[in-house]
């Protein structure tokens, strides 16, 4: 039960969050940073970049659910991919995490990234979330 609590806690505070957009003030900081998580209604997003520019996806997940985060239609000529790794957020076995995923754009050009949250070996019939947007690099 206070798994649940906490989930609906960060659920609360992550929503607003959706479609945050920062401008980069280092080489550090992404240029644009989007969140995502399983209860966001299915929909498309439209993303403008530059070349240069980077995106970073911030992804609840918990994959000792068996549910993970499929990301498809990634064009590698437009979007080169800088990071991908999983860090857990609460203490003990089985506490859920942000998955962050950072890509640079390459080349001028548009491209659709599909994220599907589901059992990897089951996707068709246990979809839970999804996202997708629609990236345009000029």
């Amino acid at each position: 039960m206070r798994a649940a609590a906490a989930f609906i806690l960060a659920l609360t505070l992550v929503l607003p969050l959706v479609s945050d957009v920062r401008a980069a003030g280092s080489a550090a900081e992404s240029d644009q940073i989007i969140q995502i998580n399983d209860q966001q209604p299915a929909g498309s997003e439209l993303i403008e970049l530059s070349k240069g520019q980077t995106i970073e996806f911030c992804i609840s997940s918990n994959p000792t659910t068996g549910y993970t985060w499929q990301i498809s239609g990634v064009d590698e000529a437009l979007l080169e991919l800088l990071r991908n790794d999983y860090q857990v957020q609460g203490p003990g076995i089985g506490a859920g995490g942000v998955r962050t995923v950072v890509y640079r754009a390459k080349a001028d050009g548009e491209c659709t990234i599909q994220m599907i949250h589901c059992r990897s070996w089951q996707c068709e019939q246990t979809t839970v979330g999804s996202y997708k947007a629609r990236i345009t690099i000029r």
